[in-house]
């Protein structure tokens, strides 16, 4: 991770910050920040504009899934085709609250995205499925009403990551931390208090799914 330090004052190129912006699609900066190693702040500048280093340039084009030269410049194909000759997939729609220690319910409905755009975000093929993110718990991933892409998962945990956690029949979706007596599921809302799952009941946390990405619409 980088730090403050390591950050340097750079000029703004809109051409960039709309093919940055474009890769990203519904994807948020949070994201992009934990996927690189980079600083909220630093994703920021890019965003805006700021043009990154060489090296930091293929880091950015890896996590987003496109071509280095057509992040640089905007030459060649950026991997999108028309929708009408992508290649889609149908993904099972999910409702949160209808999840019990059975498993998933019936789906709501059948999503179709295309398999492209779904790599770029998910960068796995198989297990996803889409859920309405319930409420604004995760304000830094997605706010309430946006579209979740998870991917069934187990144990092992990763630090930091977010997942729909399985608890006493309810479901709840939180950042994972690691401390010595237990596990720690946190919101990003600060009004929302910690839980702390003690090393002995672990055995009563079942992750449901990893969350993976988010597709959102909002007003511009």
């Amino acid at each position: 991770m980088e730090t403050n330090r390591m950050r340097q004052p750079a000029s703004r190129d809109a051409a960039f910050s709309a093919r940055f912006k474009e890769a990203l699609g519904g994807r948020s900066k949070a994201w992009l920040a934990e996927t690189t190693g980079l600083s909220t702040s630093t994703i920021g500048d890019y965003s805006a504009g700021a043009i990154p280093s060489a090296e930091r340039l293929f880091l950015l084009a890896d996590a987003l899934g496109v071509p280095p030269r057509w992040f640089a410049t905007g030459q060649g194909p950026s991997q999108l085709v028309p929708a009408d000759q992508a290649d889609w997939v149908h993904l099972p729609r999910y409702d949160l609250s209808k999840f019990t220690s059975a498993g998933k319910p019936e789906p709501v409905d059948i999503i179709p995205l295309r398999r492209d755009w779904l790599f770029r975000t998910a960068r796995t093929p198989t297990s996803l499925w889409l859920a309405e993110m319930p409420s604004d718990a995760i304000p830094d991933l997605a706010h309430s009403g946006d579209m979740l892409v998870c991917c069934d998962v187990a144990p092992p945990l990763s630090e930091g990551r977010a997942y729909v956690f399985s608890i006493e029949g309810r479901v709840l979706l939180r950042r994972v931390y690691f401390q010595p007596d237990g596990v720690v599921l946190k919101a990003g809302d600060p009004a929302i208090e910690p839980v702390l799952v003690k090393a002995v009941d672990l055995d009563e946390l079942r992750p449901v799914a990893l969350i993976l990405g988010v597709i959102s619409i909002h007003a511009v």
